[in-house]
């Protein structure tokens, strides 16, 4: 071997970002870009379920419907990149724009959940809150490989066909999720209003609006109890209590310590 081969042998973050998907590197893509997202949402005890751990509520609760639809899709999209990206000849500017974006995301959620994971440390459960870091590394890593494969463009038609591509992969993966958050919280919100400041029959059909929302989770009913804390009339605690324990099972006092400051 020649003394100086050494010299030009690529370092490792360029074979980590090379165009070709070497099996070690796609086996890490899809135990951290798929199956790790998946088994954290499946055994979530905390991020966007509601389930307060040492008085803590986690800020990502509120958009669970939007992370799931997010994260189910781009792991689809993800899936098809990893199975059939060599083969694949046309349409780069739709991977390269989930994949880019899923990285950015998967890193924003990253670092909201750090100072949880920090402190999840200590009960070993904390270390899959580093899982986002990981699979914002598999998605950039993706997302460039994507980017990278694009033919330059000659003409308008191609750069059209681009940025069609581009807005359909966003559109899947970030306004069709958006728009479903949306609605779903409107549903939710408008409900529990009904709940709070409505007459019986008012608060009877807020709770079978709820009751149809299967997307919901405890935390949707967060402002019942804080409203119970507050309330000074035991006739309307009474109608609260009785919403709460229909849409839960559980007793409202079970969960009123969380809420007394």
């Amino acid at each position: 071997m020649h003394p100086n081969a050494s010299i030009h042998k690529p370092s490792f973050w360029q074979r980590q970002f090379a165009q070709d998907f070497t099996p070690a590197q796609t086996i890490f893509d899809f135990l951290f870009g798929i199956v790790g997202p998946m088994v954290c949402l499946i055994f979530d005890p905390f991020v966007f379920t509601g389930s307060r751990h040492g008085f803590l509520a986690s800020p990502l609760v509120p958009y669970r419907v939007l992370a799931y639809l997010g994260i189910g899709a781009s792991s689809l999209i993800l899936t098809l990149w990893l199975v059939f990206g060599t083969q694949i000849n046309t349409g780069h500017g739709f991977f390269a724009g989930v994949l880019l974006l899923g990285a950015l995301v998967a890193f924003g959620i990253g670092l909201i959940l750090l100072p949880f994971s920090v402190l999840g440390l200590l009960v070993v459960i904390g270390i899959f809150g580093f899982i986002p870091f990981l699979t914002a590394f598999v998605y950039l890593r993706n997302g460039l490989r994507a980017l990278c494969r694009m033919r330059p463009f000659h003409s308008i038609p191609e750069k059209t066909t681009f940025a069609s591509s581009v807005i359909l992969g966003l559109a899947i993966v970030a306004a069709v999720p958006a728009i479903a958050q949306w609605q779903t919280s409107r549903i939710v919100s408008e409900s529990v209003q009904s709940i709070l400041t409505g007459d019986a029959p008012a608060v009877e059909q807020g709770v079978q609006h709820l009751q149809t929302a299967f997307w919901c989770n405890r935390a949707c009913y967060d402002d019942i109890v804080t409203a119970y804390a507050r309330e000074h009339d035991p006739g309307r605690q009474a109608i609260l209590a009785k919403a709460y324990w229909e849409l839960t099972g559980q007793s409202i006092r079970r969960a009123l310590p969380q809420f007394i400051d």
